[in-house]
Parts: structure tokens; sequence; C-alpha cells
């Protein structure tokens, strides 16, 4: 990381998060971060995603590993 604590390559993220507050948060401090990311509101829309794109990371809390009805 960069002095001013900004990382200095920027990461395709895919987000997985259903409250509407940290998604707001996480937007803002990954754009304030200089990343891009992708939102989705659980496991199973993020396995979508995560299959149709190519992502650096994906940044998912134990509580939306539902993956797939």
């Amino acid at each position: 990381m960069k002095a001013d604590n900004i990382p200095s390559k920027s990461l395709y993220i895919l987000v997985v998060e259903d409250n509407l507050i940290n998604q707001r948060v996480a937007a803002i401090l990954l754009g304030k971060w200089g990343h891009t990311f992708v939102m989705a509101k659980d496991g199973e829309e993020a396995v979508e995603q995560w299959m149709k794109e190519d992502f650096d990371i994906v940044l998912m809390d134990v509580s939306e590993i539902i993956l797939l009805k």
C-alpha cells in the first residue's frame, strides 16, 4: 500500500452483502480506495455474477453462503 493508505493496484471485487447500509459503506470505501466492484445481495446472486465475470477477489461473510436453492 502507498503511504496514504490507498492500494497501488485497483481490484475488481465482487461484494456479497444483504444489508443496504453495509452495501453503501462498502461502495463508498471501495470507490474511495480506487476499486471497481459488483454488488450481489445474496450467495445465489453472487454465484451467478462470479460465473459471468473474472473478479480479483470476493468479499462475503459467512451468513451469505446459501448458494443455490
